[in-house]
C-alpha cells in the first residue's frame, strides 16, 4: 500500500537582519532626539545629557526590532507544533483528509489560520468539503 502523501504547506519566516547606520538613518534619529529635547524647553539641556548618541539610537532600535521579530517567530513555531501535535494525535484517515483540505485550500500558509482549521475540526465538529 503507498505511503499518504504527508507534505504540509507553510510559509517560512525569514531572520531579520539590523538595517544598519545609513545618513539617511542617523539624520533622523538627530531629529528625533532633537524632538524630545526641545519637547521640554526648561530641561533641554537635562534631556540632551541624558540621550543617547544618534548611532545608539539607531542601534537599539535595531536591536529591539530583531528581539520583537524573534518572539513573533517563535510564537508562529510554538503554534505549528501544537496544531501538528493535534493533527498527529488524529486517526491517519482524519489526518490525510485535513492535510488534504489545508493544502487545497486558499488560506495563507500561517500557523494560526492551520491551528483554526485543527480547532475547527476537533473542539466544533467541522468537516471539510470532500
Amino acid at each position: 500500500m503507498p505511503e499518504p502523501e504527508r507534505d504540509m504547506r507553510f510559509r517560512r519566516q525569514e531572520k531579520i537582519e539590523g538595517r544598519g547606520i545609513s545618513p539617511r538613518r542617523l539624520a533622523a534619529a538627530k531629529r528625533a532626539l532633537q524632538r524630545q529635547a526641545d519637547a521640554l524647553p526648561l530641561f533641554s539641556a537635562q534631556i540632551k545629557a541624558e540621550q543617547p548618541t544618534p548611532e545608539e539610537r539607531i542601534i537599539n532600535h535595531d536591536n529591539n526590532f530583531a528581539d520583537w521579530k524573534q518572539g513573533c517567530r517563535d510564537a508562529a513555531a510554538k503554534t505549528w507544533r501544537e496544531a501538528r501535535a493535534k493533527l498527529r494525535a488524529l486517526p491517519r484517515e482524519e489526518q490525510e483528509m485535513i492535510l488534504k483540505y489545508w493544502n487545497k485550500s486558499g488560506m495563507p500558509a500561517a500557523a494560526h489560520y492551520f491551528a483554526t482549521v485543527m480547532h475547527q475540526y476537533i473542539e466544533q465538529g467541522w468537516r471539510p468539503e470532500q
